[in-house]
């Protein structure tokens, strides 16, 4: 008896008092192009992580846009000093 289950298959001798059972690794090996399904899979799962990296992009972004604006009055600005008017002309 044997089974083909993909790449093993197990096989025992149905006849006499000896019994014995074997399992091996079949060595062929099979190449098969991918399906349209696939393929399809593929490319949406890569436009999904195009936009994903878009989107942490845009992400990253606004928060460092949002940081500029909340922290600008913790920068130091030079005194203000009162303007110098020059005196009257006699």
């Amino acid at each position: 008896m044997s089974t083909g289950l993909g790449p093993f298959y197990a096989s025992s001798s149905l006849g006499g008092n000896r019994r014995r059972t074997s399992t091996r690794r079949t060595t062929r090996s099979r190449t098969v192009a991918p399906s349209a399904a696939q393929l399809d899979r593929a490319r949406r799962q890569a436009e999904r992580a195009q936009q994903e990296a878009e989107r942490d992009a845009a992400i990253a972004q606004l928060r460092e846009l949002k940081r500029q604006m909340t922290s600008v009055h913790l920068e130091s600005f030079p005194a203000a000093h009162p303007p110098v008017i020059p005196d009257a002309p006699n």
